[in-house]
């Protein structure tokens, strides 16, 4: 028997569900989860195809370097008992091996990113926190201009969704990209090495946080599309800024973490490169705009303080 067995296209559906329309009465699975397994691509769906249809397939999702699961494996009723689950299961085996050939293990540079990404969430508001106590004349302009950094962001973010590399890569929309940076190979080591793009913060987060990175992660992970501007890096330059205004050597060190952030996005996959120069753009249109909007915002707040005292009696 010819054949095939390959990685999940978009246009497979058709095939795919009118091979399992008659399996568990019709009320199968594989309908309703088929457009997200094609996309995972850190978990591929693979189908089994022979003469041009698909008479089989099965998805695998990689864990880590020692552990992977197999599920909706099914073949069509007319094309059972002819060995395709067999070549099938035997192809995704020979994938998990290749991709765990691929991947390394966590060293201290991915950890020490990792941890300067989650910093991020404290950093900004530290170094407002540092003005207030140190140069509490400067911490109403800084506060006003963090504060715009991160609104203006945020309407950007509801205008404009757009997605990280990590996202992005596990959902299938760089796969040609990720498939340039392996080198030829055949049947499942060539599907293997399209898998390329790690997060590797979700994974040191399951290491250093253990049973709690889930709940962590859930309440700190936010919007996934929410990459340009790059938040993480325009708050953090500008609070070097504000801090090497009211401080040298605290600008320094503020300057020195924008530094390590700006790198660590990058690497881990968190954002690309034009996010954080999009981010950087945004500091640049807050601290030349807030001279320019100071007056009218210091107008409108004493006419709604003037309001508020009318309405005081």
């Amino acid at each position: 028997m010819d054949l095939v067995i390959r990685r999940a296209r978009p246009a497979d559906k058709r095939d795919v569900l009118a091979a399992v329309r008659t399996i568990w009465g019709g009320h199968d699975r594989i309908p309703d989860v088929f457009d997200t397994w094609v996309r995972h691509r850190t978990g591929p769906f693979f189908v089994a195809e022979s003469a041009g249809r698909v008479v089989g397939m099965g998805k695998l999702t990689v864990i880590s370097r020692a552990e992977a699961w197999l599920e909706g494996g099914r073949v069509a009723p007319r094309y059972r008992r002819r060995g395709i689950a067999t070549a099938r299961s035997r192809y995704e085996g020979s994938y998990f091996e290749a991709v765990a050939a691929e991947l390394r293990e966590l060293n201290f540079f991915d950890r020490a990113l990792a941890i300067v990404h989650w910093t991020w969430f404290a950093e900004p508001h530290s170094a407002l926190l540092w003005i207030l106590l140190r140069r509490h004349h400067r911490f109403a302009h800084a506060a006003r201009q963090m504060a715009a950094a991160y609104d203006i962001g945020c309407a950007v973010y509801f205008l404009v969704p757009t997605a990280p590399p990590w996202w992005a890569a596990e959902n299938g929309y760089i796969e040609d990209e990720l498939s340039r940076l392996g080198s030829p190979a055949a049947g499942a080591e060539a599907e293997a090495e399209t898998l390329r793009l790690r997060r590797l913060m979700v994974e040191a987060g399951e290491e250093v946080w253990g049973g709690a990175w889930p709940g962590l992660y859930r309440a700190l992970g936010g919007n996934p599309w929410a990459a340009m501007p790059s938040l993480h890096f325009a708050t953090s330059l500008l609070a070097s800024i504000l801090l090497a205004e009211s401080a040298p050597g605290a600008g320094a060190v503020g300057f020195g973490y924008a530094a390590a952030l700006a790198l660590a996005l990058v690497y881990l996959g968190e954002h690309y490169a034009i996010d954080l120069i999009a981010g950087a753009a945004l500091v640049v249109a807050v601290r030349f705009g807030e001279p320019l909007v100071e007056p009218v915002a210091l107008r409108l707040s004493g006419a709604l303080q003037r309001l508020e005292r009318i309405a005081n009696g």
